[in-house]
């Protein structure tokens, strides 16, 4: 398990876990936190089975080392709410269980003793979500302010704990996830014992990967909110692994809320946040993103062609979007902010927004200090050099946009946009410029991974993938002995390990790199580059996916991302000082996994 827990179980839509300082919670279905206690209320080895007996249900048996069983308080709320408290005013030091207990936002609704049944719950309109502790016959208990205390009989030293919701309405009916081949069983380059460690993860990641999707979200619910970039994402790194109806499935979810004018979403709240907001009148979809929507035309050379009929109109409703977008032959920016957005945002506040223009953030980068200084009118490398290109060429072959000079003439412009985020180092290697920025149009020099989207939606020339693999393998850029950073060490912008998008490693973002390499390796052979070039990147791919591979075996997981502290892989979380927090468990970095040994097995002896 990764270093920030002690052990962690995802069974059915629930993820029970232990944090390094020994609290415990449970979060589920609907994004809800359905239990939170103090450090040690219970141990990780009192834990003797988590089981889900129904959909909606988690079941967990306790044998405690003593008879005593107290809880001094407990909280339970909505995830987001529960994140953004634990955070309150920017503090670095996470709050704890005891310093929450006492706000209403994190707190049960309605506590409860009944027989020898201890229940909390929340309740939004019909639906619920509780926890519950079951104490056996000859139990003795006494409630206090926040909590009760237990004392079990001497024959039944042991208890179970229960939580349960009535509301069921994010169950999706997938189809059953099908992989086009499965891995071999001997993995090249590791020993004996690291191969079995590695089929265990990937049995474990594909587990997860099965029930986030039943359960309609995209990580264990750290974040209360539901992406449908992830969906976009993990579909495009799995095309070789998951077979089509797969595919269909996650683009479909993808475009669930597109509007009939072609407009993307990016966010979706739901259970009892989903309510609240409501009732406040704020969003329950939010539209930030700028990414998005050409994400969706990527797609098109993904999904079968019975999916492309049944989401033609919506399809065609963003090819058109984008066009006028296109047609102004200017880079596309971050999204200018609203009078309703001012008075209304679900993520920034009033007096975080005054003085500016555009919103500090629309892709993937989502934290403003992802990009420095660089917070007006910013204009992303991967929206504008790799996915705007790709989606209206995308578009044009669907017959999604008529063939006609004007059209051609406009992607042929877009087609070139990427000369103008082109840099040099001063070491000689080429570039591409993080983001263009402010009145002037100002180019961010620095050195990231998100240049692998433009090699994996496009093609990269010989020159450009040399000075890609190089700095992949370069201590000065993204090179570490546990996996490529996605943003270079040599960054003058103040990025470092306690960073969300900084001198951190993504699993999701390594499997774009690997499969542009491989991609790459491929086109260099059919286009006569150098043997010595194709050498190379295949050589950097294999490296890779091993150091990527055995930090993943070292922490028992793959998470969504961590750094290389001393030459080890550590959990983002563990880090001191760290201002974000990351997920346990993300369908992107569950499925990148599998994306990189099936790559890396096509090269390795």
């Amino acid at each position: 398990m990764p270093k920030h827990f002690t052990k962690e179980w995802s069974v059915n839509g629930f993820v029970v876990s232990f944090s390094t300082n020994g609290e415990f919670t449970i979060i589920g279905p609907n994004n809800h936190l359905y239990f939170g206690a103090p450090q040690y209320f219970v141990k990780p080895k009192d834990i003797q089975s988590v089981v889900s007996p129904h959909d909606g249900e988690l079941k967990i048996d306790v044998c405690p080392d003593s008879r005593r069983v107290q809880l001094t308080t407990c909280i339970q709320g909505d995830v987001r709410t529960y994140r953004s408290q634990r955070m309150h005013n920017g503090i670095v030091k996470l709050r704890t269980v005891e310093e929450l207990a006492d706000l209403r936002t994190v707190s049960p609704q309605s506590v409860q003793l009944e027989g020898k049944t201890y229940t909390v719950r929340r309740s939004y309109g019909k639906y619920f979500y509780e926890h519950a502790l079951r104490f056996p016959k000859g139990t003795e208990i006494k409630t206090t302010k926040h909590g009760c205390i237990a004392m079990l009989p001497v024959d039944a030293a042991q208890y179970t704990m229960i939580s349960r919701t009535n509301d069921l309405c994010a169950l999706s009916h997938i189809p059953k996830l099908k992989t086009i081949a499965p891995l071999q069983k001997r993995i090249p380059g590791f020993s004996s014992t690291e191969q079995k460690a590695i089929h265990t993860l990937l049995d474990t990641s594909m587990n997860e990967i099965s029930l986030m999707l039943k359960w309609g979200k995209t990580s264990s619910d750290r974040f209360g909110t539901v992406f449908p970039r992830d969906w976009m994402e993990t579909a495009d790194i799995s095309r070789a692994i998951f077979s089509k109806d797969s595919i269909d499935f996650l683009y479909s979810k993808a475009l669930q809320y597109v509007t009939p004018q072609g407009e993307g979403w990016h966010e979706d709240v739901v259970g009892e946040l989903r309510e609240t907001h409501k009732k406040l009148g704020k969003q329950v979809v939010n539209r930030d993103m700028i990414d998005v929507e050409p994400h969706y035309l990527l797609g098109l050379s993904a999904i079968s062609s019975s999916a492309f009929r049944r989401e033609r109109k919506k399809m065609a409703a963003v090819a058109q979007r984008l066009y006028r977008m296109a047609q102004q032959r200017t880079l596309v920016t971050f999204k200018k902010i609203t009078s309703h957005d001012r008075l209304h945002h679900d993520v920034f506040s009033a007096a975080e927004l005054k003085g500016k223009t555009y919103l500090p953030r629309g892709n993937w980068r989502d934290i403003a200090s992802s990009f420095g200084n660089a917070n007006d009118a910013v204009a992303p490398f991967d929206v504008n050099a790799a996915f705007m290109p790709q989606a209206l060429e995308n578009a044009l072959q669907a017959q999604l946009l008529s063939n006609t000079s004007e059209v051609r003439s406009v992607i042929r412009w877009w087609k070139s946009v990427q000369d103008l985020y082109r840099f040099s180092n001063q070491d000689g290697s080429m570039a591409f410029g993080l983001c263009r920025y402010g009145k002037k149009s100002a180019l961010l020099t620095l050195n990231h991974l998100d240049e692998s989207y433009y090699y994996f939606y496009r093609e990269g020339t010989e020159q450009e993938l040399l000075s890609f693999a190089r700095r992949m393998k370069n201590p000065a850029y993204f090179y570490t002995s546990v996996g490529p950073v996605v943003t270079a060490f040599n960054n003058t912008i103040g990025l470092d390990t306690r960073s969300y998008h900084g001198t951190v490693i993504w699993p999701k973002q390594t499997a774009f790199a690997l499969l542009a390499l491989s991609k790459h390796i491929t086109l260099g052979k059919q286009y006569g580059w150098s043997k010595d070039t194709v050498k190379e990147l295949q050589a950097v791919l294999v490296d890779t996916v091993q150091k990527s591979v055995r930090a993943y075996v070292r922490m028992q997981h793959v998470p969504e991302l961590y750094v290389c502290v001393k030459g080890k892989p550590v959990s983002f979380m563990a880090q001191q000082g760290t201002s974000e927090e990351s997920s346990s468990v993300q369908l992107w970095s569950a499925i990148a996994l599998h994306a990189m040994l099936f790559e890396y097995i096509k090269y390795s002896k």
